[in-house]
C-alpha cells in the first residue's frame, strides 16, 4: 500500500476513534487525557490499517478492535504506573509546608466535610482495588473498574465489557459477581 493511500485510510477512519472513545464511556478530565486517548486511537488505527485482512472482517469493524485494543492498553499501562506512583510517601493534611509562614495543608485547603469524604472515598476504592489485585488478574480487576466506573468512565455493562474484552457477557458477569462476593467477605477490612 502506498503511503498517501494509507494516509487517505487514516484520515477517512478518524471519526471511529471519537465512537470509539465515546463508546467505552471514557470521560477525560482534562484536554491531556483526551489527546493520550486519541494518540493511543490513531496507533490502534495504524496498527489496523497494516494488517487489515479482506478476508476475515468489514474494514471499518477491523479498525474499530485495533483502536479499541490500544485505547485499553493505554489504560491498562496507566493503571500499572499509577501503582508505581503510590510507593512515594503519602501527603498527609496536617503535613508542614516548607514555607516562610510555615502553613499546614489543612490552612491551604479550605475545610469541609465533602473534601475530607471524597479524599476517605478514594482512599477506601484504592484500598479495595489493592485488595482485588492481590487476589484477580489486572484484567479482572481492569473489568471491574470499568464496570462499576471507577477509571474515570460511566459504569460499563457487562454486555459493553464482553465486547471489549472479548469475553462472554455471563463469564464478565461471574467475574464481577465473585468479586463482590469476596468484598462483602472482607468489608470491614475496607
Amino acid at each position: 500500500m502506498k503511503q498517501t493511500e494509507r494516509d487517505k485510510l487514516i484520515l477517512d477512519n478518524l471519526g471511529l476513534i471519537y465512537k470509539c472513545i465515546f463508546n467505552l464511556h471514557l470521560l477525560y478530565i482534562n484536554e491531556e487525557e483526551f489527546e493520550n486517548l486519541y494518540y493511543y486511537g490513531i496507533r490502534g488505527l495504524m496498527n489496523g490499517i497494516d494488517t487489515y485482512n479482506a478476508d476475515k472482517s468489514s474494514q471499518s469493524t477491523y479498525y474499530y478492535t485495533c483502536i479499541k485494543y490500544k485505547i485499553l492498553q493505554y489504560l491498562k499501562s496507566k493503571e500499572t504506573s499509577k501503582r508505581k506512583i503510590d510507593s512515594i510517601p503519602k501527603i498527609s493534611l496536617n503535613m508542614k509546608v516548607k514555607s516562610e509562614c510555615e502553613a499546614s495543608l489543612q490552612e491551604i485547603i479550605p475545610s469541609n466535610e465533602k473534601f475530607e469524604d471524597k479524599i476517605e472515598e478514594k482512599i477506601r476504592i484504592e484500598k479495595i482495588i489493592q485488595f482485588l489485585e492481590s487476589r484477580y488478574s489486572k484484567n479482572d480487576v481492569l473489568i471491574f473498574r470499568l464496570h462499576f466506573g471507577l477509571c474515570n468512565n460511566d459504569p460499563m455493562p457487562a454486555r459493553e465489557l464482553s465486547e471489549v474484552f472479548n469475553i462472554h457477557q455471563k463469564t464478565i458477569e461471574s467475574k464481577i459477581a465473585k468479586m463482590r462476593q469476596l468484598l462483602k467477605r472482607h468489608k470491614n477490612n475496607f
